[in-house]
C-alpha cells in the first residue's frame, strides 16, 4: 500500500477523485437542499390558503368536519385534518377540542411554546411538524378570535414528508448518474495520464539509452504534452553542454598531458645527459640553467590549470571590490614597458577615460596582463600597441600576421595554439584564462583581426 501512495497516477487519480466527489456530492446535497425547502414553502402556502379559507367559513356551533366542506376538493388534497380548541384565558388550559373524523380522536397536540407563540402573534399562521399517529404532519395555527374570553384555535394539519417519493427517485437518479460521470471522468483521465506516462517511460528509456559520446542523439518530442516537450528540450540542452564539456575535458586531457610531457621529457633528458659521465662545472651549471626554465614553464602551467579549475562565479562574485580601472590599467602598462622596448615596441594610449567598476582585483590584473603580453609577444619589432579606455570599455590593439578565420573559433580554447605562432614561448591558456574570468565576472571580450595587419581585444564592462 505504501508502494501504491507514492505512484504518481495513483496520487492524481485519488485527488481527481476526492475533489470531483466532493463537488459533485456539494451539487447534489445543495439541489436535494433547494428542491426539500421549494417543497415545504409550497406546502406551507397551500396550506395557509387551507386555513384561511376554512376560517373564513366558521361560524359558532359549527363542528371540524363541517368547517372542512368542500375544502378537499377544491385544493386537490387527498387528506386533510382539521381541528378546533378553545383556549380558556381564566385557567389556562384548553378547554375543549373537537377534531374532524379522520383524526380518530387522536387530537393533534399543542404544547405550552407552541401555544405561546400562537397567543403572541394571533393574527398570524404558525407553522410547525408533528410526528403523530397518522405519521409526519404539517401543521398550521390560526387564532379565529381573541376578542372572547375562550377564542378559538384553529389547526389544520395534512401529511408532510421530508423525502417524498419524487425527491426520493431523484435522489437515487442524482447518485447513479453522478456516480456513472465520476467514473467515465476518472476513466479518461486515466487514459490520458497512462498515455502521458507511456511517453514518459518511452523518454526514460531513451535516457537511459543516450551515453556521453553520443553527440548525435537526442531526445524526440511526444506532441502529447507541452510540458513534457518542454522538459525534453530543456535535457537535449543539457546534455549537449554535457557533451560539450566532455570534449573539452577530453580535450583539455589530452592537451595537458602534452605540455605537461614535453618539459619532463627535456628534464629527463637534460639529467641523463649530466649523469652520463663526470662533467665540468659550466656544463652542470648549463643543464640546471635549463632544468630551471622547464619548471618555472611547468610551474606556470600547474598554476594557470589551478586556476581555471577553481574559478567559480559565486565566490569571484563574493570578492568584488570598488576598482579604478585607469590606475589599474596605469599599473600594468608600467610594468609592462621594460618588456615592449625590448623590441622597440610602442605602448601607445589613444583615450584615457577614468571610471569606477566592481570587479576582483587580482582577476582582474591577470587579464590586462595576459592581453598586454600577448599583444607585445605577438607584434613585430617596432610596431606600436594602442590602448583605448572609456567608460564601460577597453581596447588592445596590435599590429602583426593577425588572427586567421579557421583559428578564430578556437583562440579561448585551452592548450590551443596556432600553427604560426607555435614557435614562440607560450602554452596556449593564457587566452583560455582571460575568457574563463571574464565570463565569471559578466564581462563580454569581442575579437578582430585583419591577417597580416591588426587585431584588437575589446573588453566591455
Amino acid at each position: 500500500m505504501i508502494h501504491l501512495t507514492k505512484n504518481l497516477k495513483f496520487r492524481l487519480l485519488l485527488g481527481l477523485f476526492v475533489f470531483l466527489f466532493v463537488i459533485f456530492y456539494g451539487f447534489g446535497y445543495f439541489l436535494i437542499s433547494t428542491l426539500k425547502d421549494s417543497y415545504l414553502q409550497s406546502t406551507k402556502a397551500t396550506l395557509g390558503v387551507v386555513i384561511k379559507d376554512i376560517a373564513h367559513d366558521y361560524t359558532n356551533q359549527i363542528s371540524a368536519d363541517a368547517l372542512m366542506g368542500d375544502v378537499k376538493e377544491e385544493f386537490d388534497l387527498e387528506t386533510l385534518y382539521v381541528q378546533l380548541s378553545r383556549w380558556d384565558n381564566k385557567t389556562h388550559a384548553i378547554a375543549h377540542i373537537n377534531t374532524s373524523l379522520d383524526l380518530n380522536n387522536k387530537p393533534l397536540q399543542i404544547d405550552t411554546s407552541t401555544l405561546t407563540r400562537i397567543l403572541e402573534a394571533p393574527n398570524s399562521t404558525l407553522f410547525r411538524t408533528e410526528k403523530h399517529a397518522k405519521g409526519t404532519l404539517l401543521v398550521a395555527h390560526l387564532v379565529l378570535n381573541m376578542q372572547v374570553d375562550m377564542p378559538i384555535i384553529l389547526s389544520c394539519a395534512i401529511p408532510y414528508e421530508y423525502h417524498t417519493p419524487y425527491l426520493k427517485a431523484l435522489k437515487l437518479w442524482l447518485w447513479m448518474g453522478l456516480g456513472t460521470l465520476l467514473i467515465l471522468m476518472l476513466l479518461m483521465v486515466y487514459f490520458i495520464i497512462s498515455r502521458s506516462f507511456l511517453s514518459v517511460q518511452r523518454i526514460i528509456n531513451e535516457v537511459r539509452s543516450i551515453g556521453i559520446e553520443d553527440s548525435q542523439k537526442r531526445l524526440a518530442k511526444t506532441e502529447v504534452a507541452k510540458e513534457i516537450d518542454n522538459l525534453i528540450d530543456t535535457f537535449n540542452d543539457l546534455i549537449s553542454q554535457l557533451q560539450s564539456a566532455y570534449a573539452q575535458v577530453k580535450a583539455f586531457g589530452q592537451n595537458a598531458s602534452h605540455e605537461l610531457k614535453t618539459p619532463l621529457t627535456i628534464m629527463r633528458g637534460e639529467i641523463e645527459i649530466g649523469l652520463k659521465k663526470e662533467r665540468a662545472a659550466e656544463e652542470y651549471q648549463s643543464i640546471l640553467s635549463t632544468i630551471h626554465d622547464e619548471v618555472i614553464g611547468l610551474q606556470e602551467v600547474i598554476e594557470k590549470i589551478l586556476l581555471l579549475s577553481s574559478v567559480t562565479k559565486s565566490e569571484v562574485h563574493a570578492s568584488f571590490e570598488t576598482l579604478y580601472i585607469d590606475e589599474m590599467l596605469q599599473e600594468v602598462l608600467e610594468e609592462k614597458r621594460a618588456l615592449a622596448l625590448k623590441q622597440a615596441i610602442s605602448l601607445h594610449v589613444s583615450i584615457f577615460e577614468p571610471f569606477t567598476l566592481q570587479a576582483n582585483p587580482v582577476l582582474l590584473k591577470i587579464v590586462l596582463n595576459n592581453l598586454l603580453d600577448n599583444a607585445i609577444k605577438y607584434s613585430p619589432y617596432g610596431a606600436t600597441i594602442t590602448i583605448a579606455l572609456k567608460e564601460g570599455s577597453l581596447c588592445i590593439e596590435n599590429s602583426g600576421q593577425g588572427i586567421s578565420e579557421a583559428d578564430m573559433p578556437h583562440i579561448f580554447e585551452r592548450f590551443y595554439r596556432a600553427k604560426e605562432v607555435r614557435h614562440l614561448a607560450g602554452h596556449g591558456l593564457g587566452l583560455c584564462l582571460v575568457k574563463v574570468i571574464l565570463d565569471v565576472h559578466d564581462f563580454k571580450i569581442e575579437v578582430k583581426s585583419i591577417q597580416n595587419q591588426t587585431t584588437s581585444f575589446c573588453i566591455f564592462f
